[in-house]
């Protein structure tokens, strides 16, 4: 598990955290529901990431970790 930032066209860094098993099988993006934060998928992400899944959740704008915005 690895805290990431992703910025986006418009400058806006957004937080994320990125799951990454050694040999991933696949690669699966959690969406977050409106209003909730990344980590309320992290058992989730966790459990996929054992099962050889990478998985990439992310917060919203507004929502959770909002790194920068210019």
């Amino acid at each position: 598990m690895k805290d990431i930032k992703i910025i986006c066209e418009d400058k806006v860094e957004l937080s994320g955290t990125l799951y990454s098993p050694k040999e991933p099988k696949a690669a699966i993006l959690i969406s977050p529901a409106t209003g909730i934060k990344r980590h309320f998928y992290n058992s989730f992400a966790q459990f996929l990431c054992e099962n050889k899944f990478a998985v990439l959740t992310f917060d919203n704008r507004g929502i959770g970790d909002i790194l920068k915005q210019i």
